[in-house]
C-alpha cells in the first residue's frame, strides 16, 4: 500500500506516512462498515465487493468513503493543541418535516431515515473541509476552520449548503412525509470567533464555542424552507462567487441588536456558456480589480513562450510565488493582452488534495463548460458534451476510445452504466485516464492551430492530488511538438518533478513583493477607487504590515473603509490594524500547516513584536519548547525556508522579523489570553536575564511585556522605571503614559498615592 500523496509505501498498522506524514487512507465497507486499504478488491470483515469504490474518481462516492477516515485521524492528531480563539464558519442545517414524521412513524422507520439523513450530511461536509460537530436528531452543526484552517472555509461552507438543498431530495425516494410535503432543509451560516478546543481535562471531546455558533442556529430560524440564511461577515467573504439576496437586520432570539442577514440564491453566473475550447471568462482583469504592476520581465518570458508554442513547440511554464503576490493576475492580463479564447482552466483545492483525479476532474468541467453539480443533475447531457469532446480531438474510433470515454465521465462521477470498467484494476483505470487527458489536450491543440495555441492554464498546483499530477507530468514530458502552451501556477512550497529541469522547453518564473515605488502606486490607485483618504502615518503602516503582497494591501484598504476603522498606536507607537476576514482565514490556514514545534517558536516571536533579536528568541523558545536544541533549530530553519521568518543581518545582531506583520497579528491573536500572559512573562524574565544590570537599556520592553503578563508586581515597578527614565529626557508623553498604566495596576494605597503624586506634575 503505497501514500497517496507522496508515492511511498507504507509501513504496515500505521495510520500516518513515515515520508511526508499524511494520514493513511480507507476505504469504508457500504454493508458492515469496516475499514480496508485502497488495494483490497474485497470486503476483510463481510466479503462485500469493494470495486465500485476502489474506482479512481473525483465522485463524491470515494471522497465520502476516504475523507471521514483522514478527518477523524486528523481530529485526534489536533486536538492535543492548546484551546485557541480561531475564526470559523458555522453551518447549522434542520430538516424540515422531521418532528411530523417521527410522531407518525414506526421508530425504526424515524431511525432509518436519520441514517440516510447523516450519510447525506456527513459526506458532503466532509469532502469540502468541515467537521460534523454534533447531530442533533434531524439537525446538524458543522464548522469549517477547526482544528485546522483553509484559506477558503467560509466559501466551503455555502458551497455545502448549495449541495445539502440539492441532495436532500434523495430522502424523499426513500421516505414519504404523513402530510404529503417534500423533506427539505432550513440552513444558517455565520462566520466570527469562538474558542476552539476541548472541554474536558482529558483532552476529548474538541468542539466550539461562541455566540457565532448560537448565531447561526438563528440564521437557521429564520430561514424558509430551501433556503439558506448566511450572516454579514459570511455575505462579505464569499459575495464575490455567490449571488444574495438582502434581508435586511433581522431580529434574532436573545440578541439585544438586529442582525444584518442575506438569503442566498446561487453561484454567480460567468460570461459566456462555457461551451468547448471558446471559453475565456478566467482571462483578462476582473471587474473592477486594479491596474497590473510589475511584472515586466516575466511578461516579456510569457510571451516569447506563447510565440514558440504557435509555432509549434509546446512550452511549459512555472509560476511560482506567495499567496496574493499576483500568479493569476499575471497569467490573466498576459492572456488578456493576446485575446485568448482557446484556453482550458483546471484548479486545485485545498479540500480536494486527497481526492484522486480531482484536477482533472475540473479540468474537465471548465472543457464541458459545466459546474460540477450540473454533470449529476443532467448526466445525460454531460455524456454528449464528452462525445463531442472526444470527436473534436479525435478520441472516437473503435472500442478503446469507448472506454476513454467512460474514464472520462467516471472521473466526473458519473455510473458506469455499460459496465466497460468493471475488468479494470484502480491502477489500470489511474494510468489510462491520464493518457487519455494528455491525448485528449494534444489532439484538441491540433484543432484551429493557425489561429491560436492551446493553452493549459493550471491553478494552485500546490494543492493537486498525486495523481492529477502524474497526469501532468505525462502531459509536459509530450508538449515539445504540439502547439501548447502550458502555465503551472503554485506556492513556493511545491516543487515540480526533477526532470522538468532537463526540459528544454521548461522556465520558471519567480514572482516576489513589490517594490517600494510600486506598493505606494497601488495604494494610491485603491485610496482613489475606494474614494477613501489615509493620513501618511497610516499609509505607511499598511504598506509595511502588508510587506508588497498586492492582495494583502487591496484587502487590508478596503478592510479599514468598510468597518470605517481607524487604528489608533499601540504602547510603541505602533497602529493597531484589524486583519480583514479574508486575510484571517488565509493567513491563519498558513499557521495550521506548520508543525507543532514550529508554530509554539511563531507563536514566540508574535509575542515579542514584529522585529526581535536572535537571542532572545531562542532564550525564550528553549523555555518554551522543554527540548533539545535541535527542534529550535529545525523549526528556526522551517519558519525561514517557508518565508515565514525572514533575517536581518545587517542589524548589530542578528535579528527575525514577520515577512507580513499581519502574520504576527494573527499569531498572537489565536492563543487564549492565558496563554499570552504566560509568554509575557517569559518573555520579562528573559530580558532581565540577558540585561541583568542594564534593565535601563530596555525598561520599555520589560514595562510592556510584565503589563501583558499577570506579574503585577513587577509590571507595576517596570512601569514606575520607564516613566521616570521617560521624565529624566523630557519625554513627558511617554512618561505620563507608562505612570497612568502603573495607577491601573496598582494595588495598594502607597504606590497609587506615589503615581497620583507623579501625574500631578502634568497636570496643565
Amino acid at each position: 500500500m503505497v501514500c497517496t500523496n507522496c508515492g511511498k509505501t507504507l509501513k504496515p498498522n500505521k495510520k500516518f506516512c513515515p515520508n511526508c506524514g499524511t494520514p493513511v487512507a480507507a476505504i469504508q465497507c457500504k454493508v458492515c462498515f469496516a475499514f480496508n486499504e485502497l488495494t483490497d478488491n474485497f470486503c476483510g470483515d463481510c466479503g462485500t465487493r469493494l470495486a465500485e469504490l476502489l474506482a479512481v474518481t473525483g465522485s463524491l462516492e470515494l471522497q465520502a468513503a476516504i475523507i471521514p477516515v483522514v478527518t477523524t485521524i486528523r481530529k485526534i492528531r489536533d486536538t492535543s493543541r492548546d484551546n485557541e480563539r480561531r475564526f470559523v464558519t458555522v453551518l447549522f442545517a434542520d430538516l424540515v418535516g422531521f418532528t411530523n414524521f417521527s410522531t407518525q412513524r414506526d421508530p425504526e422507520e424515524v431511525s432509518l431515515l436519520v441514517r440516510h439523513m447523516v450519510e447525506i450530511f456527513g459526506p458532503e461536509i466532509t469532502s469540502r473541509g468541515g467537521v460534523v460537530d454534533k447531530y442533533e436528531g434531524d439537525a446538524v452543526l458543522a464548522r469549517y476552520g477547526a482544528p485546522v484552517a483553509h484559506e477558503d472555509d467560509a466559501l466551503q461552507a455555502v458551497r455545502t449548503a448549495l449541495a445539502l438543498h440539492r441532495r436532500i431530495v434523495e430522502l424523499n425516494d426513500k421516505h414519504k412525509r404523513p402530510d404529503g410535503e417534500p423533506f427539505r432543509l432550513r440552513i444558517g451560516l455565520n462566520t466570527g470567533q469562538v474558542i476552539a478546543g476541548t472541554i474536558d481535562r482529558d483532552g476529548r471531546d474538541y468542539t466550539i464555542l461562541g455566540d457565532a455558533v448560537n448565531t447561526s442556529q438563528r440564521f437557521q430560524t429564520a430561514a424558509q424552507p430551501g433556503e439558506t440564511v448566511v450572516g454579514e461577515l459570511t455575505y462579505r467573504l464569499t459575495r464575490s462567487v455567490f449571488e444574495f439576496e438582502a434581508l435586511g437586520p433581522l431580529a434574532l432570539k436573545g440578541k439585544p441588536k438586529p442582525a444584518l442577514a442575506y438569503k442566498l440564491v446561487g453561484l454567480k453566473i460567468e460570461a459566456g456558456d462555457g461551451r468547448g475550447l471558446i471559453f475565456n471568462a478566467d482571462a483578462g482583469p476582473r471587474s473592477g480589480e486594479s491596474p497590473f504592476v510589475g511584472c515586466t520581465e516575466e511578461l516579456i518570458l510569457l510571451d516569447q513562450a506563447y510565440q514558440r508554442a504557435h509555432s509549434g513547440q509546446g512550452q511549459l511554464v512555472l509560476i511560482s510565488g506567495e499567496k496574493g503576490i499576483g500568479k493569476s493576475r499575471l497569467a490573466r492580463h498576459f492572456l488578456h493582452s493576446h485575446q485568448q479564447e482557446r484556453l482550458v482552466v483546471g484548479r486545485a483545492f485545498s479540500f480536494s488534495h486527497e481526492t484522486p483525479h480531482a484536477l482533472l476532474a475540473n479540468l474537465l468541467l471548465h472543457l464541458l463548460g459545466q459546474h460540477p453539480s450540473e454533470t449529476l443533475v443532467h448526466p445525460q447531457e454531460t455524456r454528449n458534451r464528452l462525445t463531442e469532446l472526444g470527436q473534436k480531438a479525435g478520441l472516437i474510433d473503435g472500442y478503446e476510445d469507448a472506454l476513454e470515454l467512460a474514464l472520462l465521465a467516471d472521473a466526473l462521477g458519473l455510473s458506469d452504466d455499460d459496465k466497460l470498467l468493471a475488468n479494470y484494476s484502480q491502477g489500470q483505470r489511474g494510468h489510462t485516464l491520464q493518457r487519455t487527458v494528455k491525448e485528449l489536450l494534444c489532439g484538441l491543440s491540433l484543432t484551429e492551430r493557425e489561429t491560436q495555441p492551446l493553452v493549459v492554464l493550471l491553478e494552485d498546483m500546490h494543492w493537486a492530488d498525486r495523481p492529477s499530477g502524474e497526469a501532468i507530468e505525462l502531459l509536459a514530458e509530450s508538449l515539445a511538438d504540439f502547439p501548447i502552451l502550458v502555465i503551472v501556477n503554485s506556492r513556493p512550497e511545491w516543487q515540480p518533478p526533477a526532470n522538468w529541469q532537463n526540459l528544454a522547453y521548461y522556465q520558471r518564473l519567480e514572482l516576489g513583493a513589490l517594490d517600494t515605488e510600486e506598493r505606494q502606486s497601488l495604494l494610491n490607485y485603491v485610496l482613489r477607487k475606494l474614494d477613501f483618504s489615509m493620513p501618511p502615518h497610516l499609509q505607511s503602516e499598511v504598506i509595511e504590515a502588508t510587506g508588497g503582497n498586492p492582495f494583502f494591501l487591496e484587502e487590508m484598504v478596503m478592510a479599514l473603509k468598510e468597518a470605517a476603522l481607524q487604528a489608533v498606536p499601540d504602547e510603541h507607537g505602533k497602529l493597531n490594524l484589524q486583519v480583514p476576514a479574508s486575510l484571517h482565514e488565509l493567513l491563519l490556514a498558513r499557521i495550521d500547516r506548520l508543525d507543532p514545534s514550529s508554530r509554539r517558536i511563531l507563536q514566540i516571536g508574535a509575542v515579542l513584536g514584529r522585529r526581535f533579536p536572535e537571542r532572545l528568541l531562542r532564550l525564550v523558545a528553549s523555555r518554551v519548547l522543554e527540548a533539545h536544541s535541535n527542534h529550535l533549530e529545525q523549526g528556526l530553519l522551517h519558519l525561514t525556508g517557508q518565508e515565514v521568518l525572514l533575517e536581518n543581518r545587517l542589524a548589530q545582531e542578528l535579528e527575525f522579523f514577520f515577512k507580513h506583520g499581519l502574520l504576527q497579528e494573527v499569531a498572537y491573536g489565536i492563543m487564549l489570553t492565558e496563554r499570552r500572559q504566560e509568554l509575557h512573562e517569559m518573555v520579562g524574565a528573559a530580558l532581565e536575564e540577558l540585561y541583568s544590570g542594564r534593565e535601563d537599556e530596555v525598561l520599555g520592553l520589560l514595562a510592556y511585556h510584565y503589563s501583558q503578563s499577570n506579574n503585577i508586581e513587577k509590571a507595576v515597578q517596570y512601569l514606575i522605571r520607564a516613566g521616570d527614565r521617560a521624565f529624566t529626557y523630557d519625554a513627558h508623553h511617554d512618561a505620563q503614559r507608562y505612570f497612568t498604566l502603573a495607577a491601573t495596576f496598582a494595588t495598594d494605597a502607597a504606590s497609587r498615592a506615589s503615581l497620583e503624586a507623579r501625574l500631578a506634575n502634568f497636570v496643565t
